[in-house]
Order: structure tokens, then C-alpha cells, then sequence
């Protein structure tokens, strides 16, 4: 594609839709009954006995509203009210939520929960299984790929307009596998090593029964399944009260079509790319959006409510408002004269920020990898140390290697070859490593290990990669690990992977690649982020979330990561966010020479809304610290919403993965954000050309909630700061779809979690170098 049309695509006018429609409801008066509220045994009691003809909602924390959805219904309530939908909007919701799960079921619609309401289309006519096996063949009935739809009533308060109730549509897909396993058995599939589960009825009889898992099977005895990770008490089962997993799907696939399977699964992957891409997506929920705006819905007897069609910049003043945060600027030296705008083209251009100071230069690097896979891993690793060129291509970005383009000298490598896969070979090449070291009076700088695609299914001491990053650590020497399957990548798409890899090593080895520019506010400002992992043992066996914390400092011009705290459980993480900000704060204001009444800014950003008692722990504790003139911003950086911005104008970008597609079509350039209300901004942090492939379709935005405790309530610039965090991380040159503040939070929590479950891992061996460095990356 020529610049020319590039250019012209790329300044064309954006043309914004979100996938909300407002719901307007008749202005007729409604009879509310009313009671008081004493647990939720009595609300759920209320809803069994009369869920049929009532709706209940609790509200004000002390009340019950009950109000009926068809005629000639009993009187529920101690006392009454009429009121209209227009004045009590949650109700309003609750009720057009209630109408719209009659009407699906009537249809009739199969209904899978109410909060949102999430619903099949039709299965007749939308199976895309059906649609990819070969003509003239059979589909079997027992399996289908359908759009799943989820419709989320709720109220919205966008920025200095007046609240409303609006439906907020969604669309993904779901595999669904009908049979038991009895009748999976009698077929002759094989389902020992699957996870089956029970089909457990709702109270709700409107609602399709839940699936919940009971276990994995580990062998079949007296015609009963046996299972492991099962739940407790509930170790065999009978064949036909439990079905498969959908992980199954693909499989089943292969065993019911045979050697048609692998055209009919390539022509679903297809349909399936085609069905997530920004168009598609768009116009199905646009279409699902009509039908509704098309029917009026009865919420009560006698009032009904009308749809109306998605929000677009077509509406004028009704549609919120859209800015775009300012590019990042990375800086490759400390005086700030190397700047560029795309750190990649940074780094071929200047080297690396610590290019002048970084030691070593010359890093010895230990290799462990399987006896049978060395070929195929020194060739790895040769590329990896000494660049990929690509004959005829426009660009090249890993032609350097890691040697020339991070400005080292040499690198060294001395190879350990493991017995097997197992994490007990992988443990005795570690130790040969160790010895080598302490005979010949040396230490290795970096450890890069071999893995396999399935070892990130094992845990504890079974697992090879945790293994050997437990005692490596435990050594003081960081990880960096690359599966062998990495290995078979055609080298147009390896220089990729592998300019990742090495940036990440730089960073691991104790390098900086560069900073990002602050524009300093007059106050010093820290930024805290917290991220979290669960941790379990298995899919059904105990759960453990781990929190982890990183803070990061404005000073010099540049935004610097300060601190990475140990990973906690999550019940005692309100404590060691305080010890790390006390530690933090009493560094910083020591050695950037804080003065009693200067101005403080701590920003917040979490996985999670802070509670009120928490935020004024964190009060306290700056209060106890010094006289300073304080603000705080407790930013929740929202990832799991129904929420969609389109950018009709958005063509997309060239994909390069030599299918001549486009992605990103209809996503809104990176850095946008809309104002859903003064203390909530809905941002895309994943732009059409961050998007890595067509198949990956329309990325999701975050929102961004200012907790209630803030006294800094600069949304705009707070936005920015989350954008400018986004562009900062170290880990790969894709920008990352969240502020490092939390990436690199999530990632210790991860590592430290899963390194909790080896037995031989010790937290102490954090204290030290490694511990200092950015070894989770």
C-alpha cells in the first residue's frame, strides 16, 4: 500500500459509535410495594415464591421494592408508592432487564444468566460449525459454534448530561457439546485426562441450567468415572449425569468428522476470525440492537419501553466527548537530547538510555536445554545474540541481534544439557551450572532455559521452568526462558519475538532502555500500582490470590520505577501497601530533599476499587510521615466491562502475517478516550496497528473510575498518565494493554505465586541484586 493512501487513511475523519442504546420508558405511574430488608436468605426466599410475577430489588441498603410484571398480581409490601420509571431509573432497569428475559424465552431464546443477560442466538441458522463442514455433509447435532449475546441494562451518567438507562450489547462465541459422557463412551471417544461437569438447574425457570465443573477424569472403574481435582466429596461419577468440557471441542471435531475434521476446523478458524473482526462485530450487534428498537417491551402491566439505535457522533450533543492523549516521548540518554517518539526506531537510532554505564558488556550466559533439542537450540541462540536480516524486506528490526543493537561487546554461552523434560533433569543440569561457577570463580550474568509449550500446565516441583528459575534465582542469577516450539517460527515472524526477548533481557541484566518524558507537575508525584494473579493447584483445588505492587517516581524529566514490592495474599496486601509506601516515601523525600509544606501527589493505580477504610489508612500514614500539603487520585483500572468504541472511518492496518489482511478495522486509534461521566473514562489503550494479527479482532478499552476518597480529580491528566504508563514497559515493544504500574504488578504477583508452590523456593532470595532488578519481565 502506497504512503499516499496510507496517509489519507489515516487522517481520515473519525466517526465514533458505542454499543449502548438509551431505553426510554413510558411516563405512566407504577405501584411499588415495600419492605423492609433483613438478609439475603429473605430476599432470595421472596424471589422463589414470587419470582414469577414480581420483580424485588433491594435499594438503600435497608429496603425491598416489589413490583409486579403481570396483571392481577398479589400485593407485596408493608407500605406503597407509585412512582414513574423516570424517577427511579435502577428500577427502571431491573424491570426492562426482566422484560427482555420473557421476551428471549418466549421466543423461544435460550437464556444463560440475568445479570447481564446473556443469551444464544438461534442455533438453527447461526452454527458456524454447520456452516464450515464440507457440502453435503452431515453437522452433528451434539456440536455447535454459536454467537453468545450479552445485553447489560444498566444506568449511565455521561459527563454533564442527565442519567438514563441504557442497553449495553456485546457479542462472542461459545462451543457447546450436547452429549453425555455415556453417549461420548458408547461413540468410542476417549475422555480420560477431560474435565466433565453437572448441569445444575437454576431457580429461575427462565434461565438455561449452569454447567459446573466436578472434576477431571482419571480412569473409568465398574462403569463410574474416577476423577483427580475433583471437588470435595465427589470423586466418582456416573457417565450419564455429567458431560464434557468445551476444551474438548476440537477433538470431538476430529472424532465425529474424521478426515474432514482439519478442513472443517481451518474453514471454522476462518469464520471466526471473520466473525471478531470490527465490521462484523459491529453490524451483528447493530442488527440485534435493531431488532430490539423494533418491539416495544411490556415492563409492567400497562407500561412499556422503547429502544432507540446505538450512540454515534450522529447524535450530536448526546454522544460524550472523545480527546486524544499526547504521544509518548522515550528518551535514550540522560541529558534528554536522544528522543524519538517510537522506542523501537529509538533504539536502532541511539542504544540503548544506559549504553555509556551498563556493565557487563561482555555477559557470560548459561544455556540449559533437553541433549535432543541443542541443534535447533544453538541455532536459537545464535540468532538471538547475532540478529536476524530478512533478504528484500523494507524492515528488519532484530538485524542487529542483542549484541549490536544494545551496545555490548560479546556475549559468551556455556550449554547444560538436561536428561529429559522432566523438572528433576532440568534441576541437575542447574546444578552442574553452579558447580562450574563456584570451581572456575565466576558468576553467570543471565540464564536463558528451554521449555516446552505444555510445562506451563505443571505446577510446584513437577514443573521444569519453575524448577530452574527457583534455583537460578536462588543463585542470584535471572531467567529468561523460550520454549522450544519458538524455535520453529519462520524467521520473518522469529525477528519479532525475538526483539521482545531481548529487550526484556536488557532489562533483566540490569540495563535501561530508556525512560519516558514527564511533563513535571510543581508537585512531587508518585504513582503506586497494584495487580494481582490467582494461584490454584489444579482447576478445582484451593485458590490463593497474590497482590503485587510497583511504584513509580517522576524526577529528572523522566518517569522511574522506584520500587517492587514482595507479593503478599491478598488479605494481608492492605498491609504491605503501607510499608511499601512508608519505605518508598522515606527514600524519595530523603534523597530528592522534600521540604516540610511542599506539594505531594500520590496517584493510585489498582486491580481493584479501594475501600474507604483503606483509603484512609493510606491518609494516615502520609499524615505520620511528614508536614507536606498532600492530594491523592485512587484510580480502579477497569479491564471486565460490556463497553465498545467503534471508529467506523478506522480501515485498519496491514497485518503482515501473509494473508494481505487488514486489522484493527474500526478501532479506535490508541490514546483515545471518551468521558462517560466526571469520574469515569472509557480509554483504548490498543490501537489498530498495536493489534497483532486480523484473527485477534476488535480490542477492548479499560475504564478508568476515580475512587470517592480522591482529592485530585484531574481526569484528563490522570488519563494521560495511565496512556503515557501503557508505553513504558520493558517486556515487549507491543504497547501494553495496561500501565506498567500494573503489568509489572500482575507479573509478580504470577511469578511469585506459582514460585510459592516449588518446594524448594525461598522469598529471601529476592533480598539481594535480583531482587532490585526487573527479573518477573
Amino acid at each position: 500500500m502506497s504512503k499516499t493512501v496510507r496517509s489519507q487513511r489515516s487522517h481520515a475523519a473519525a466517526k465514533f459509535s458505542l454499543n449502548i442504546a438509551r431505553v426510554v420508558f413510558d411516563d405512566t405511574e407504577v405501584r411499588v410495594g415495600l419492605l423492609p430488608y433483613e438478609n439475603a436468605e429473605q430476599l432470595a426466599a421472596l424471589r422463589a415464591e414470587y419470582g414469577s410475577t414480581h420483580v424485588f430489588r433491594r435499594t438503600n441498603g435497608s429496603k425491598i421494592e416489589a413490583v409486579a410484571f403481570v396483571a392481577d398480581a398479589p400485593s407485596i409490601g408493608d407500605s406503597f408508592k407509585n412512582i414513574t420509571f423516570k424517577q427511579e431509573l435502577g428500577l427502571a432497569a431491573s424491570m426492562m432487564r426482566n422484560a427482555l428475559i420473557s421476551h428471549l424465552y418466549a421466543m423461544p431464546r435460550k437464556v444463560y444468566d440475568f445479570r447481564p443477560v446473556t443469551f444464544l442466538a438461534d442455533e438453527s441458522r447461526e452454527n458456524l460449525l454447520s456452516k464450515a463442514v464440507p457440502d453435503g455433509v452431515d453437522c452433528p447435532n451434539w456440536l455447535n459454534v454459536c454467537p453468545m449475546f450479552e445485553a447489560d441494562v444498566r444506568v449511565f451518567h455521561f459527563d454533564q448530561q442527565e442519567p438514563f438507562v441504557g442497553l449495553c450489547l456485546n457479542v462472542f462465541t461459545r462451543r457447546r457439546i450436547s452429549r453425555t459422557c455415556k453417549e461420548l463412551l458408547a461413540d468410542g471417544f476417549d475422555i480420560q485426562g477431560y474435565y466433565v461437569g453437572r448441569q445444575v438447574l437454576s431457580t429461575d425457570s427462565r434461565i438455561q441450567p449452569r454447567f459446573r465443573l466436578a472434576g477431571r477424569v482419571d480412569r473409568i472403574d465398574a462403569e463410574r468415572l474416577i476423577l483427580s481435582d475433583h471437588r470435595d466429596n465427589e470423586d466418582n461419577v456416573a457417565p450419564d449425569e455429567v458431560q464434557i468440557e468445551a476444551a474438548a471441542f476440537e477433538p470431538l471435531v476430529r472424532h465425529a468428522l474424521g478426515d474432514l475434521a482439519g478442513a472443517t476446523l481451518e474453514r471454522l478458524r476462518g469464520l471466526l476470525e471473520n466473525f471478531y473482526t470490527g465490521p462484523s462485530r459491529f453490524e451483528r450487534l447493530r442488527a440485534t440492537c435493531k431488532y430490539f428498537s423494533d418491539r416495544r417491551l411490556e415492563v409492567a402491566p400497562g407500561v412499556g419501553c422503547h429502544t432507540g439505535s446505538f450512540l454515534s457522533q450522529d447524535n450530536g450533543r448526546n454522544f460524550p466527548r472523545i480527546d486524544k492523549a499526547p504521544s509518548v516521548a522515550y528518551v535514550f540518554d540522560p541529558s534528554g537530547g536522544k528522543t524519538d517518539t517510537w522506542h523501537d526506531r529509538g533504539m536502532e537510532n541511539f542504544g540503548p538510555y544506559s549504553a555509556p554505564t551498563f556493565t557487563p558488556t561482555r555477559p557470560r550466559i548459561c544455556v540449559v536445554c533437553q541433549r535432543n533439542h541443542k541443534g535447533r537450540v544453538e541455532q536459537f541462540i545464535r540468532k538471538f545474540l547475532r540478529g536476524i536480516s530478512i533478504p528484500g524486506s523494507n524492515r528488519s528490526p532484530f538485524a542487529k541481534g542483542l549484541i549490536r543493537k544494545y551496545a555490548l561487546e560479546d556475549a559468551t554461552t556455556d550449554f547444560y544439557e538436561s536428561d529429559g523434560p522432566t523438572a528433576h533433569a532440568y534441576q541437575k543440569a542447574v546444578y552442574r551450572a553452579a558447580a562450574a561457577q563456584s570451581e572456575q570463580n565466576f558468576r553467570y550474568d543471565l540464564a536463558l532455559v528451554e521449555t516446552e509449550e505444555r510445562f506451563h500446565e505443571l505446577r510446584g516441583s513437577n514443573s521444569p521452568y519453575l524448577v530452574t528459575k527457583a534455583e537460578f534465582m536462588s543463585l542470584q542469577i535471572p531467567v529468561q526462558e523460550f520454549e522450544i516450539e519458538t524455535t520453529e517460527i519462520p524467521d520473518s515472524r522469529l525477528q519479532y519475538v525475538l526483539n521482545n526477548m531481548a529487550l526484556a533481557t536488557y532489562a533483566k541484566l540490569g540495563g535501561v532502555p530508556w525512560l519516558v518524558r514527564a511533563h513535571l507537575p510543581i508537585a512531587h508525584e508518585l504513582v503506586v500500582g497494584m495487580g494481582s494473579a490467582q494461584i490454584t493447584e489444579g482447576r478445582l483445588g484451593e485458590t490463593q490470590r497474590v497482590v503485587g505492587i510497583t511504584t513509580v517516581f517522576s524526577g529528572d524529566g523522566n518517569y522511574c520505577l522506584s520500587t517492587l514490592s514482595r507479593a503478599v495474599r491478598f488479605e494481608d496486601y492492605a498491609d504491605e501497601l503501607l510499608v511499601s509506601l512508608k519505605n518508598t516515601i522515606e527514600r524519595l523525600s530523603k534523597n530528592m530533599g522534600w521540604q516540610p509544606k511542599e506539594h505531594v501527589r500520590l496517584v493510585f493505580h489498582a486491580f481493584k476499587p479501594l475501600k474507604e477504610a483503606e483509603e484512609e489508612a493510606v491518609k494516615a500514614l502520609i499524615a505520620s510521615l511528614g508536614d507536606y500539603d498532600v492530594e491523592y487520585a485512587f484510580l480502579h483500572v477497569v479491564e471486565e466491562h460490556p463497553l465498545l468504541l467503534f471508529d467506523q472511518s478506522q480501515e485498519g492496518e496491514p497485518a503482515y502475517d501473509g494473508k494481505n489482511g487488514m486489522k484493527g478495522v474500526y478501532a479506535p486509534e490508541r490514546g483515545r478516550f471518551l468521558r462517560l461521566s466526571g469520574h469515569e473514562i472509557l480509554m483504548t489503550l490498543t490501537g489498530p496497528k498495536d493489534v497483532k494479527q486480523v484473527s485477534d479482532g476488535m480490542p477492548r478499552p479499560v475504564i478508568l473510575r476515580l475512587g470517592r476518597g480522591s482529592t485530585f480529580n484531574d481526569m484528563t491528566y490522570l488519563t494521560r498518565q495511565v496512556n503515557t504508563f501503557a508505553c513504558h514497559s520493558w517486556r515487549s515493544y507491543f504497547p501494553s494493554p495496561l500501565p506498567v504500574t500494573i503489568q509489572y504488578s500482575e507479573l509478580i504477583a504470577r511469578l511469585l505465586g506459582n514460585l510459592s508452590t516449588v518446594p524448594q523456593w525461598n522469598p529471601i532470595h529476592l533480598v539481594g541484586r535480583i531482587g532490585e532488578g526487573r527479573w518477573f519481565l
